[in-house]
């Protein structure tokens, strides 16, 4: 896999109902909507397969089609309560 810089990335508004691999590893789900309502008010959302949903801030898009942030707000269980922890919250 090639290594790509910040200054590689361009700035990008998110799709919904696209999946985008982030430098993690791990790949997300884009919905709109406001949190912990139905997805329906234009906000971008990033959804993990555990179900953690967040508003990921600052999107950059590197030249291999994976994705970064600057960091994300208002993170919470789409259900209310976790399948499991996302993997960027477990412990190695």
């Amino acid at each position: 896999m090639t290594t790509f810089n910040l200054i590689d990335a361009v700035g990008f508004t998110p799709e919904t109902g696209k999946s985008y691999e982030n430098i993690n590893g791990i790949t997300y789900e884009c919905r709109v909507g406001l949190m912990e309502e139905e997805f329906d008010d234009g906000t971008a959302w990033f959804v993990s397969p555990e179900g953690w949903a967040f508003k990921a801030i600052g999107c950059w898009l590197y030249p291999d089609g994976r994705i970064e942030w600057d960091y994300s707000i208002h993170g919470h269980w789409i259900d209310g309560k976790p399948k499991s922890h996302p993997k960027h919250m477990q412990k190695s």
